[in-house]
């Protein structure tokens, strides 16, 4: 196969040729023999497509996501495969939603061939196919691959850690009042009165704890969050926040998504441990928000 760009016309010309049989996926190559058989496919690609190209061939999602059964009864399986790289494309598209995604292949034949579709399943198959991709945590099956195949066998010199708020158009829950603690006498104890230990804080915590139990007690759900912009500006928000580490050269190592009002600090623990256990690093860095003797502690 022969997959190349011309920068200067956005032409995407992809050919059979053994002698390059490992550039393009191996799924990409029985999409195009199906479609366009002993034929070179040659069509105009814009700029953004062409970086969706690459995109979707830098990853491969198609290859964690598994084919159809042969030879069952009832009606066939729609291949879930084309759906999964029309999955990426929602994200690199940044599409709002699945009817967008859906118009956007019907009208733009490059775009159904990236994806290797015929045709375009509807709206609600599109939406099944995306909750089972959700419910086997598909996208973190993709990024734990790209990570042990670009990064994990390189030193990286700096992990740098921080926040962004992430916006939904579900209702926000409403918090619960926290009860008072009882009041504490000031002072010594008084002869054999024996008072109870101080509680940990979650960071405090978080130091002994294993990164998944960890992450399990953040909270996820939908709330109102508020942050400062670089300039200082203060702004609210409703839906959830997103902590993410990325290494040198702009790659992300791990990204948790919690409640949109938990403290930046609270989720950096566990996530420090995590991708300890992906890449061997040097730094971390991070902002005055995450100055805590804990999480020093842990970095160190």
């Amino acid at each position: 196969m022969k997959h190349q760009t011309d920068s200067s016309a956005n032409h995407l010309i992809v050919s059979s040729d053994a002698d390059s049989i490992d550039l393009l996926a191996p799924y990409w190559k029985e999409v195009t023999e199906k479609l366009h058989p002993l034929l070179e496919i040659s069509f105009e690609l814009s700029p953004h497509l062409c970086q969706t190209g690459k995109i979707l061939e830098a990853v491969r999602i198609e290859e964690h996501v598994s084919a159809p059964v042969e030879g069952i009864r009832g009606r066939k399986q729609i291949d879930r495969r084309p759906m999964a790289r029309a999955f990426l494309v929602k994200a690199i598209m940044n599409l709002v939603s699945t009817r967008q995604l859906v118009q956007l292949l019907q009208q733009s034949r490059p775009l159904r061939q990236l994806c290797g579709m015929e045709k375009v399943p509807s709206e609600p198959t599109f939406s099944r196919a995306f909750a089972e991709f959700a419910q086997n945590n598909l996208g973190d099956k993709v990024h734990v691959a790209m990570v042990e195949k670009f990064v994990s066998n390189q030193i990286v010199m700096h992990c740098s850690h921080d926040t962004t708020a992430v916006e939904a158009r579900e209702k926000a829950v409403k918090k619960t009042k926290k009860l008072e603690p009882s009041l504490k006498k000031r002072g010594r104890p008084k002869k054999g009165e024996i008072r109870p230990p101080k509680e940990l804080t979650r960071l405090e915590r978080q130091v002994t704890m294993e990164a998944d139990a960890a992450l399990a007690e953040l909270p996820r759900f939908c709330d109102r969050g508020f942050k400062k912009d670089t300039d200082g500006n203060e702004y609210w928000w409703r839906g959830y926040k997103a902590h993410i580490v990325w290494a040198d050269g702009m790659v992300p190592l791990c990204c948790v998504t919690t409640s949109a009002s938990l403290h930046d600090n609270q989720g950096v623990i566990p996530i420090m441990k995590r991708v300890a256990q992906k890449v061997r690093s040097l730094y971390d860095l991070m902002d005055s928000a995450y100055d805590a003797s804990a999480i020093r502690e842990v970095s160190l």
